[in-house]
């Protein structure tokens, strides 16, 4: 077993992954009978996160972010730490997620692109659930137009609609520049809790 300080916890697991790395001395001592495990946010990426370094896994806090102030990229504090966390070589990122998340029992919500989603379903059939955003890309105001929505969640396989991302851009879920695309996503059929 793990003592407990090195123990991942399933609430933070996704941004621990973002930096994953295969131990092989904690791989050993993984029990044989690892519960199962619902990461439901992970990123749809080739690659670790650009510019990451080194990080604490199960770091303290997460500091909130305010987009009128000049902040640092994450939210994560800076905390010392032993093992820190590397993010993977070059081309390795996905490879050694997949090996994290078949040694710890994870199925994972992945978010992105339908491309970028099918690549995370290849490398780790069984254990992806693919989930999508109304946001395109990284720039902000751009949404996916609804018609690929539906036929993301119709024909395309996908479960999940999460990653909204409004309060990067500085809005609230209640801004009426969104009414429109989000009163539009309901008619898309998309499980829903309610």
């Amino acid at each position: 077993m793990f003592p407990s300080r090195l123990r991942p916890i399933p609430a933070f697991f996704s941004f621990g992954l973002l930096f994953a790395s295969t131990f092989s001395a904690r791989a050993q001592n993984t029990p044989k009978d690892v519960p199962p495990v619902l990461d439901v946010h992970v990123h749809a990426m080739d690659e670790s996160f650009p510019g990451g370094g080194p990080m604490c896994p199960n770091e303290a806090q997460f500091l909130a972010s305010d987009p009128a102030t000049k902040e640092a990229p994450f939210g994560w504090s800076q905390e010392e730490c032993t093992p820190k966390l590397y993010p993977s070589a070059k081309g390795e990122y996905i490879k050694d997620v997949v090996a994290e998340m078949n040694r710890l029992n994870i199925t994972a919500v992945v978010f992105g692109d339908p491309a970028s989603v099918k690549k995370w379903q290849d490398a780790a059939p069984g254990r992806v659930i693919p989930g999508t955003s109304f946001n395109e890309g990284m720039q902000p105001g751009a949404r996916v137009p609804l018609d690929e929505l539906r036929k993301d969640f119709t024909t395309g396989g996908f479960k999940v609609m999460g990653e909204i991302g409004l309060q990067y851009e500085g809005l609230s879920p209640s801004d009426p520049s969104v009414d429109q695309c989000g009163s539009q996503i309901y008619v898309i059929p998309i499980p829903r809790i309610t």
